[in-house]
């Protein structure tokens, strides 16, 4: 009986440390990714268009897409934003996923 309870406090013990609850990404790291998917997916034009990659609007945002999932919301400032708005892109919070994007028109 004695061997149970240790077995269980263990196990107990593991799945607390472990990180049941999962950590959120900073907003740093985030707009670091959003930079990255940009400067390495996107045309010479867009790149030229972003105002700067220094102070992007973020925000939390709690149910997006389909599966309801907490993302951040970056958007970048672009000038073309008159003509077809600002560059926005939402990402897991957790996992840095890119989760999509707003159209731009």
């Amino acid at each position: 009986m004695k061997k149970v309870f240790i077995i269980f406090l263990f196990i107990t013990i593991i799945l607390v440390l472990s990180g049941c609850g999962k950590k959120e990404l900073t907003v740093e790291r985030v707009v670091e990714i959003a930079q990255m998917l940009v400067e390495s997916g996107s045309s010479q034009f867009v790149k030229n268009t972003i105002v700067s990659f220094d102070d992007p609007n973020t925000e939390r945002i709690d149910k997006y897409g389909p599966d309801n999932k907490k993302a951040w919301k970056v958007t970048f400032n672009t000038t073309q934003d008159g003509l077809l708005g600002p560059m926005t892109m939402y990402f897991d919070r957790h996992t840095g996923e890119f989760l999509g994007a707003d159209l731009r028109y």
